[in-house]
Order: C-alpha cells, then sequence, then structure tokens
C-alpha cells in the first residue's frame, strides 16, 4: 500500500525523515519496497502481508504500528459527532437473514446534507493514494476507508424502497418505512452497478436490497444504480459491515468483479469498530459537506468475539529465539503492543496478553514471541555457538540419499513431478480386485475425482505423460513422493502404511523395446553411480511379492518387467506398461517404467563400499554375438561368460537385442561387448583369443545356443 509520509506526520509531533522510517519499517515491521518524492510529499511504497491487512492496511494502523516502533502514542482524532433530535429507528429499518455471512452491519443517517467539491486538502490525500476525487461525500467515504481500513458505502434514503404489505415477514417492523435487507440474491437475479453494468447473480450471492426486493448493492464489492448518491441528494445512509471474505472473494471471482472494497472485505476488517468508522465519516461529512446525524444507530450484531489471552512466558521466548530478551524490555514492549496486560510476578516470569480485535493473527504463544522478537530487534540478539553436534539420525542420511537421487535423474535428463497424492476411480480401476482391499479411501474428500491415496507412485507420471504426449519431445519425468496402503494382518486391517518412493519413466516414439533398453541403461547408470557397481541385476519377480511389487508387477508387461535387485535386496520393479493399462489411459507411446523402494535403496547405501585401484594397463576389446531361444535370459548368458573368463574380463555390456528379418523364428541375437584388462600387465592379443576361445567353447556346450562367427 501506498502511504503519504504528510498524513502519517498528522500522527505524530515528530517523524523520522521519510528514507529513515522506511528502513525502520523494513528491518521492523513490513519491507517498504521503495520512497519517491511527490511535489512536497513523500511516497512509501509498503509491502504488507494478508495475515497484517486488518490492523495494519490502513493510516490508523500503520500509525499505530510506527507509534510502537519508536515508543511513542500517536495521535487519534477524537470525534463527537453531533446529532440532532431526531432518532434513526423512526426513520429507517435494517433486515439481516444472513448472520453468518454477515456478522454485523451498521447503519448511520444524515439529513441536510449538501453535496458538492471536496475540500482541496481531502483531495490531495485521495490522490497520494491514488483514488480520483468524485464529492464530497463519496470522498469522504473513500477518506475514511484509507484512514480505517473499513469500506464504506453510502446509500440515497429517498431512493430506498418500502416493505409491500405481503413482503412484511416481521409484526414488528413498521411497514410505513424505508427498509435495508441483506439477504441471499435469487437465482437469475438481475443487479445493475454504478456504472450502469448489469449482472446475472446466483443464489449463494449476499445483497443489499430494499423493502421492494430491489438490489441495491453487491455485500462487500459493489453499489447499485438505484440508490445512488447524486448532486440532488439530501439524506444519506451511511454503512460499514462485515462480511463473509470467502462469501465475497467467490462472488467478486464468478462476477469478474474485483474492487478496492472486496479486495479489504477478502482480508478481513475489525467489527468491533463499525460504529467508531461511522462516527467518523458522520462527522466529516457535516465538516465537508454540512448535514446532522440523526440520533443513534442501527447495529445488528451476532456478538462480540470473546477475545483471546494468551499466555506468554520468558524462558519460552528465549528458548524460540536462541538469545536473552530483557523481562523489563519485554514488559514495556508488550505494553506498547497490547492495551491490555498482567503481568505475572513470581520466579517465572510471564505475561497474559489480551490480543485486541484487530489482531486476529495472533493466535498462540510464538505468534506473541515474534511480536516481541522483531520490534525488540533480531540484530540485538546475540547468536550462541552450539557447542554438541549430534551424530545425523536415520532422516538425515535418507535424506541425503533422496538428495542424490533427485540430483542424478535431473541429471539424466528428467523433469521433475509434483503429483497429487490423492487418485480417482480411473486409476484404482486398473488394480486387481485383492488390491483394492489394501487402498485408502478418505471418509470426507474435498474434490469427487479424488477419493483415494495412491498406493504407488507411478500413476502420477503416466498421467503427466498422457497430458504431454501431443508434444514432439520425449517425455522423461520422475517424482520422489510418498505412497499409501493399508497395513494388513490376515484379513484385519493393523494400520496404515506409508513409504517414500521414486518413480522415473521414459516415453518416446521407439522401435521394439528401445524404451525398455533405455530406461533400464538409465537405471543401471544410477544405481552405479551410488555405488552399486557390479552388483545390480533383473530377475522375475516372484509368485509371493510383496504388496507394492504385486501392484507395480500387475501395471507392468508380463514377459517385459524384471524386478530389481542389488544383491539379495529387492528395490523395486521396472518394465514396460501393459498394453491393456496403456489402451486404458490413451497413451499413443510404450512407455517404461521404474518405481524404487528409497528406504530399501538407503538402506544398502550405507553399506560399506570397497574401491578399487583404476589399472593402470590399457584394456582389449572382443565382440561377441549368439542366437538364443526367445525366452532365454540374458543374466544367464552373462553367467556363463563371466565365470568362464576369470579374472581377466573386466567389464561385460549387452549392447544389442534383435528380432526380425535373417533371424529363425522364436530366436534373438544377442551381442555383447567384452572388455578384458589386467591390474598386473599389459594383456597380449594371444592372451585375450585364448580366454576367447574357452567363452564361445563354453557358450557351444548349450545345444539350443549358436555362436554367431
Amino acid at each position: 500500500m501506498i502511504f503519504s509520509y504528510n498524513w502519517l506526520k498528522t500522527y505524530f509531533p515528530s517523524l523520522p525523515d521519510p528514507y529513515k522510517l522506511a528502513e525502520l519499517l523494513t528491518l521492523r515491521a513490513f519491507q517498504t519496497e521503495n520512497v519517491r518524492r511527490e511535489g512536497k510529499d513523500y511516497l512509501l511504497d509498503v509491502d504488507i502481508l494478508s495475515n497484517r491487512a486488518v490492523d495494519a492496511q490502513h493510516y490508523d494502523g500503520m500509525a499505530r504500528e510506527i507509534g510502537v516502533l519508536l515508543g511513542k502514542e500517536p495521535k487519534m482524532r477524537k470525534v463527537k459527532v453531533k446529532e440532532s433530535r431526531e432518532r434513526i429507528d423512526k426513520q429507517l429499518c435494517l433486515r439481516v437473514e444472513e448472520k453468518t455471512d454477515c456478522p454485523r452491519y451498521t447503519l448511520r443517517m444524515m439529513r441536510q446534507v449538501r453535496i458538492g467539491e471536496s475540500p482541496e486538502w481531502l483531495k490531495a490525500r485521495l490522490q497520494s493514494a491514488g483514488l480520483r476525487p468524485i464529492n464530497s461525500v463519496v470522498d469522504a467515504a473513500n477518506y475514511i476507508m484509507l484512514k480505517t481500513g473499513h469500506p464504506i458505502h453510502v446509500f440515497d434514503y429517498d431512493r430506498v424502497g418500502k416493505p409491500a404489505p405481503l413482503r412484511q415477514r416481521s409484526k414488528k417492523k413498521n411497514p410505513t418505512l424505508p427498509e435495508l435487507v441483506i439477504r441471499r440474491a435469487d437465482r437469475g437475479e438481475g443487479f445493475t452497478s454504478l456504472e450502469d453494468k448489469h449482472y446475472v447473480l446466483n443464489s449463494e450471492m449476499l445483497v443489499i436490497s430494499d423493502g421492494e426486493g430491489d438490489i441495491l448493492g453487491l455485500a462487500g464489492i459493489k453499489g447499485g444504480r438505484k440508490a445512488e448518491v447524486t448532486k440532488k441528494t439530501t439524506t444519506i445512509i451511511l454503512e460499514a459491515a462485515q462480511f463473509s471474505g470467502p462469501l465475497v472473494r467467490r462472488t467478486s471471482r464468478m462476477l469478474g468483479l474485483r474492487t478496492a472494497a472486496a479486495v479489504r472485505f477478502m482480508q478481513g476488517v475489525d467489527p468491533d469498530e463499525t460504529p467508531v468508522v461511522l462516527g467518523e465519516l458522520s462527522a466529516l461529512i457535516s465538516e465537508t459537506s454540512g448535514g446532522i446525524a440523526l440520533r443513534g444507530m442501527l447495529d445488528a450484531y451476532n456478538g462480540l468475539k470473546k477475545r483471546t489471552t494468551i499466555r506468554l512466558r520468558h524462558e519460552r521466548i528465549e528458548s524460540l529465539l536462541g538469545g536473552t530478551v530483557p523481562k523489563e524490555t519485554v514488559t514495556q514492549i508488550l505494553r506498547r503492543l497490547f492495551a491490555s496486560l498482567r503481568v505475572i510476578s513470581g520466579t517465572a516470569a510471564a505475561w497474559d496478553v489480551r490480543v485486541p480485535s484487530f489482531r486476529p493473527d495472533l493466535v498462540l504463544e510464538e505468534d506473541i514471541v515474534e511480536e516481541v522478537a522483531r520490534i525488540y530487534g533480531y540484530d540485538k540478539i546475540a547468536p550462541e555457538t552450539v557447542f554438541k553436534v549430534g551424530p545425523p539420525d536415520a532422516s538425515d542420511r535418507f535424506y541425503e540419499w533422496s538428495e542424490q537421487v533427485h540430483t542424478r535423474l535431473t541429471y539424466f535428463g528428467f523433469s521433475e513431478l509434483l503429483s497429487y497424492s490423492l487418485v480417482g476411480e480411473e486409476f484404482l480401476s486398473l488394480l486387481e480386485p485383492k488390491q483394492k482391499k489394501a487402498v485408502l479411501e478418505l471418509a470426507n474428500p474435498t474434490r469427487p475425482e479424488l477419493h483415494y491415496l495412491r498406493p504407488v507412485l507411478l500413476f502420477g507420471a503416466l498421467d503427466a505423460i498422457r497430458k504431454n504426449q501431443d508434444s514432439s519431445a520425449a517425455s522423461r519425468v520422475f517424482e520422489i513422493g510418498r505412497i499409501y496402503r493399508k497395513s494388513m494382518l490376515g484379513s484385519a486391517v493393523r494400520g496404515v502404511f506409508e513409504e517414500p518412493h521414486v518413480v522415473f519413466a521414459l516415453a518416446r516414439p521407439s522401435v521394439g523395446g528401445e524404451n525398455f533398453f533405455a530406461l533400464k541403461g538409465v537405471l543401471t547408470a544410477l544405481l552405479e553411480s551410488l555405488g552399486f557397481a557390479g552388483s545390480v541385476w533383473f530377475d522375475d519377480a516372484p509368485a509371493s511379492a510383496s504388496e507394492f511389487h504385486e501392484v507395480v508387477r500387475s501395471l507392468l508387461h508380463p514377459y517385459r518387467s524384471a524386478q530389481v535387485k542389488v544383491d539379495q535386496t529387492v528395490l523395486g520393479q521396472m518394465g514396460e506398461l501393459h498394453p491393456e493399462v496403456a489402451r486404458r489411459m490413451k497413451l499413443k507411446e510404450r512407455v517404461a517404467v521404474c518405481e524404487l523402494s528409497l528406504p530399501a535403496l538407503a538402506g544398502i547405501a550405507d553399506r560399506e563400499l570397497e574401491y578399487q585401484p583404476i589399472s593402470r594397463y590399457p584394456a582389449l576389446a572382443r565382440d561377441c554375438a549368439l542366437l538364443v531361444p526367445r525366452g532365454t535370459k540374458v543374466i544367464e548368458v552373462l553367467d556363463v561368460i563371466e565365470n568362464t573368463a576369470g579374472k581377466l574380463l573386466s567389464d561385460t555390456d549387452l549392447f544389442d537385442i534383435y528380432e526380425g528379418e535373417e533371424i529363425p523364428e522364436g530366436k534373438k541375437n544377442l551381442a555383447f561387448h567384452l572388455i578384458f584388462q589386467s591390474n598386473e600387465r599389459t594383456l597380449t592379443d594371444g592372451e585375450v583369443d585364448a580366454v576367447m576361445k574357452r567363452i564361445i567353447h563354453a557358450l557351444e556346450e548349450r545345444p539350443e545356443w549358436e555362436v554367431r562367427k
């Protein structure tokens, strides 16, 4: 909000210069973005967070805040409203039908008002805030809004209709008097604003109407054309109220109508101040436009809210801030902040703070500690050395490994996802009936399509790939998050199981199983980069796999999937998506996915690693290709090669699997790249050729295998 320095000066005998004031506010209260000169004035652009809008987004509140920081009492205008003998309740009726969405509604009434041009000082105040002067009454209302934070609306009394006999709902009300009614709009009811724009309302919206049923204004948002104040107006009704912020927000969004008043009601106003605000406005209108206020007010209030009392302990201040603030200083700060304070004597210092109505953001002891700290100054709290640091716990080590997985997948070109923890019936229908029994269902879901806690991360990755499949680029995505399911003991639910997982998926136009092998390469590189080189292998999932492995496995292709292991520890599942799942999700490309348990990964990652020096001697490479039956596992061939070669074979890589032309039916071609290297000497071609002969002989001992030469 923009604040005029000259206006702020009216609250104090003296103020620091505008730049020092801006620095003080930034250090102790609100970030002041800039200070700029405007004629003989300075304008301060102060960034007020939404939780402080009720108490600080107006001049009275900012002056109160500055007074606390400076230790000075701001001079607030004392108003005495001059009233006539004529009573307001003899001239006007008020009926609030929606007390929940309108907790307080206060009215004053003035006669003999002469609407004209505002005085120059009032115009200058409005212009400093970016508002255009209109007339003496509207300008006075806008001025009071800037000063107190309360939006004000003014109605022309002579244009407010009286209730028809059939509309009169209360025998206590006088049917001959004009009436204001706060009610819900009827569905399809029309409303014409001050700008002569027409809106069609629904039954959720709150309106102010007159006794005839005509709408005079949208509650908290905009006034209407019917009771508009004009130059001919002499009798006016002044309104100050509290409307439901969420309701104002919904109405504003649905109608595309965002006003300064609506924003303030969305952020909240202090309902206890409406009579004071109308008193100030009545006095200002009398000063600028003549007129006299009728005696009394019409005030519909659900009742004063019980003020919250928070006990603040000195020991709590020190434990949260990590430093000492003298007890006497705390007392002084609290007296400046709060009018109602009780100091509790005794060995353990404490204070009972009664929170004022204009500070709804203060609800906890920690909130009061923060207030004390910012007024005292964080720069005055001396840092203390931590003398003892305990060993990192398991959660720290788990976080470290999660970060490593995140870093490596990002390096491999994968984009991170952040999906909902909740899924709908579309994904649940992909599971088998037995698996559905372990899924956790929400008792009261906020959205009908999000009923269940996700049993696997895979669903979020598939949804992201589906949404992005029309782009030309390949989808390479990953997510780190938690999965949830019932913890079962037989048929009984024992509790809730949750575990952090990582899922990564690849979808791109491919031939055959390219995506599967590409993702397998990424997985192998990931695990090897974490220190598991040579111990990663892939196997069929056993029939008695855990619930998580069963769920993921059921979503994968039965012949293009594998269980991921490091030694004997099962980390998760990887493979190509089941064709039926891909069809039901309308995926255009063959998708390869992998989901791993992070606790399982972190558990084996903590083991001691054995490092070997890199050989100083050159390596020799050979290739080997063979035809095998289609059902032959690659691990079977690798076992034969590695067991036969001995220590001279340092690495074996499968670089091609081919099924197609020139390959007999029921067969596939496997091609391996073999690296030979010694840590003791340079190998000769003769030594390597001898080992290759032994390998080929061992492979050819299998009658169904044929080494291609």
